[in-house]
């Protein structure tokens, strides 16, 4: 019995210094913090949308040819896109998740992807992607 009356406040300690330790640590995931696809499209409206000016350079040209090549070869997004569009189609962008099997993550958030991105840093990175996957979508990449 004094055994047991010993053991259980370890187990509180190591646990409480576990949750502190792994406080500070982000995922790479969504589930943190879900979003919506109602959500992040207000968000999108509201913070990227408005941004045309800046695609009207070469490099973002450029760039976005590329882009469109990439979504239509890459297995992920074109499962994402699927499920959006079953989503909008089923009426339940209040309820369907944004990261849903994380396809949003694995396509939007894809090293590839970023890469092709960044080619136009100033515009298609800064003013688009960058604000889309740090304020809209929910992921703890940063």
């Amino acid at each position: 019995m004094k055994k047991l009356l010993f053991l259980i406040p370890a187990i509180f300690l190591i646990g409480a210094s576990v949750l502190l330790i792994n406080r500070g640590k982000t995922s790479l995931s969504a589930d943190n913090d879900p979003v919506t696809l109602a959500q992040y499209q207000e968000c999108m409206d509201k913070n990227v949308n408005n941004q045309r000016p800046c695609i009207r350079n070469d490099s973002y040209q450029n760039a976005s040819a590329e882009l469109e090549l990439f979504f239509k070869k890459n297995n992920d997004c074109i499962q994402f896109n699927e499920y959006v569009n079953k989503m909008i189609a089923l009426n339940e962008q209040d309820t369907a998740l944004l990261n849903y099997n994380q396809l949003y993550q694995k396509c939007r958030a894809n090293p590839e992807l970023i890469r092709i991105v960044k080619k136009n840093y100033d515009c298609l990175w800064e003013k688009f992607f960058k604000v889309e996957l740090t304020k809209c979508s929910g992921l703890q990449l940063w």
